[in-house]
């Protein structure tokens, strides 16, 4: 199976039958995906520390790992403390530039009006693969992002916190990524959690199991492999 959105919290090796696409927030955390040639390694940054040679930092990296991509990134305004959001706009717009330039896919953290990503994702549309993860807005916002060339992906919490768009989730007729958003380094809770997230897509779509792992899959591999153009 495939979590779309992995916190990545110990050094490789991971022994699981699943592929994460692993993502950080920190210069720090980078060194761990060092040997690991199974999942998807993201290189993220969400300002809780300074750096201003960021985005050279992750374009070494991914210079030198074909299984890299960029994040994940974004606008939080509950970091506005530590950063505006003018400069955070500014950050992600030069992340995004970098992903253009690698042809790699890039996952966005929103925490704010997407209406202030626009100009963004105009840039990647139809360019890059461009995903908004713990997405928790409408079923319309949904289709108006994949409209603007942008995937969501949800987490559990949708429907561990019965939020509308858990409980509408069949409305949606878009391709939808599913994630756990793990932070905890338990391997076992975390496999446990995927497939509960699972379980409970297909129970509300009412579709097969094995189905959603295939769909899972299939939108990894292309995501992988190339963009896909709209």
């Amino acid at each position: 199976m495939i979590d779309f959105h992995r916190h990545i919290t110990t050094p490789f090796p991971y022994i699981s039958p699943d592929t994460y696409w692993f993502a950080t927030t920190r210069i720090e955390e980078y060194k761990m995906y060092q040997g690991d040639t199974s999942h998807m390694h993201g290189y993220g940054y969400l300002f809780e520390q300074e750096s201003d040679e960021i985005e050279s930092a992750i374009e070494k990296y991914l210079q030198n790992d074909p299984f890299g991509y960029i994040g994940e990134v974004g606008i939080d305004t509950r970091l506005t403390h530590l950063i505006s959001l003018e400069k955070q706009l500014e950050v992600v717009k030069k992340l995004t530039q970098l992903a253009l330039e690698y042809s790699r896919p890039i996952v966005f953290h929103v925490n704010a009006s997407f209406t202030l990503m626009e100009k963004i994702f105009t840039l990647g549309k139809g360019h890059i693969i461009m995903i908004v993860h713990n997405f928790t807005g409408s079923v319309e916002t949904a289709h108006e992002l994949y409209k603007k060339g942008v995937y969501v992906s949800i987490g559990p919490r949708v429907w561990q916190q019965g939020m509308k768009i858990g409980k509408r989730i069949k409305e949606v007729n878009v391709p939808l990524l599913l994630e756990t958003d793990y932070t905890d380094g338990s391997q076992d809770q975390s496999e446990s959690l995927l497939k509960q997230h699972y379980a409970w897509y297909a129970r509300e779509k009412e579709i097969e199991y094995k189905t959603v792992v295939e769909q899972m899959n299939e939108l990894s591999s292309v995501f992988q492999n190339h963009p896909i153009n709209r």
